[in-house]
């Protein structure tokens, strides 16, 4: 488990792209928060509609 934790946290933050707006913007090696920006709505709502959004956060 100690062999996984320093690759994996200098994948997920130190090489990680942190701005930008599209997928070129991911040129390094690391993970690309940028798409999960961008995307964050559709990660929790899926393809509900963004006008009715908001009634889903009261529900969580």
């Amino acid at each position: 488990m100690w062999e996984l934790i320093p690759p994996l946290l200098n994948w997920a933050f130190l090489q990680a792209n942190w701005v930008g707006s599209t997928r070129a913007d991911c040129t390094k090696a690391g993970a690309c928060w940028v798409f999960i920006h961008e995307r964050f709505g559709q990660f929790m709502y899926g393809l509900y509609p963004p006008t009715n959004a908001g009634e889903l956060t009261w529900h969580y």
